[in-house]
């Protein structure tokens, strides 16, 4: 590694080239996410389908069971100063209803699945933090879906991890330094993917 490049990795300062390779791998990471994002998501579904459409007390299926609207529940509460009979009084009421399934050949109801849609955004703050957890504490290496959360980060760049965390910052209070991630991943600084691989890269 020459003076020049030695001097852009200490502080960090990547050329032209070196900027297009963290850009392809800002979008290999986005594509990775977006895939188990996408997948969480069917998976919901069928959830979705399975809670709605079967009575869980009698195993009524999906033509005994129709919508309804119940569950109305109302909260109040009444203050005020009273003196002989004097004061003033302050009401307030307020009324929720909620859509439940409602089963017709047992009369059995319950509240309807609700699905909890992960963003790429979301995929990509978990797998960071799950990362910045294994660093720290070498332990979190024993939970599995940990380590394969973090393998959206496979062939980045530590200085590509970097950006992320930077771009993130708000969500970690003391993310990994540069330095730290430079142990565990390669550094754009000393490149041995060319720019034909990591383009392949993105098709993952």
């Amino acid at each position: 590694m020459d003076v020049i490049t030695c001097l852009r990795k200490y502080f960090n300062f990547p050329n032209r080239l070196q900027k297009s390779y963290i850009s392809i791998q800002f979008d290999m990471v986005e594509n990775r996410c977006r895939k188990i994002a996408d997948a969480e998501y069917q998976d919901e579904l069928k959830s979705e389908e399975f809670h709605n459409h079967n009575c869980p007390n009698c195993r009524a299926k999906k033509d005994q069971i129709v919508n309804k609207i119940c569950n109305v529940q109302s909260k109040g509460n009444t203050s005020g100063s009273f003196w002989f009979g004097m004061g003033d009084i302050d009401s307030s009421f307020s009324i929720e209803t909620t859509e439940v399934n409602h089963c017709n050949a047992c009369g059995n109801e319950w509240e309807k699945f609700k699905i909890k849609r992960a963003l790429t955004d979301d995929i990509t703050r978990v797998a960071l933090r799950y990362l910045m957890e294994i660093i720290n504490d070498g332990e979190q290496k024993q939970y599995d879906w940990k380590l394969k959360t973090i393998e959206v980060f496979d062939l980045c760049y530590a200085e590509t991890i970097n950006e992320l965390y930077k771009k993130n910052k708000k969500y970690y209070a003391k993310p990994p330094k540069l330095a730290t991630l430079r142990k565990y991943y390669l550094t754009v600084y000393n490149r041995t993917l060319g720019i034909d691989q990591l383009n392949n890269l993105q098709k993952l």
